[in-house]
């Protein structure tokens, strides 16, 4: 942890680690995170019928094929 001190009308405050600071230059923004789903879903929603029940068993319920003879 960083040095702790006193801000302006007695708040505690404390300077981020170098760890912390790292961490937070790759947290991903929940916004886009969003985005991403949202056209993800419309994507394969605009998929086939064979098309879309192969996208849901395979990434969704983790069926991968028939097994192996």
């Amino acid at each position: 942890m960083g040095p702790v001190g006193v801000a302006p009308g007695g708040a505690k405050w404390r300077r981020p680690s170098h760890f912390e600071a790292a961490v937070a230059d790759h947290i991903e923004d929940p916004y886009d995170a969003l985005t991403v789903a949202i056209a993800l879903y419309a994507a394969v929603a605009s998929l086939g019928e064979r098309q879309f029940d192969a996208i849901l068993l395979h990434y969704r319920m983790g069926f991968t094929g028939p097994p192996p003879t």
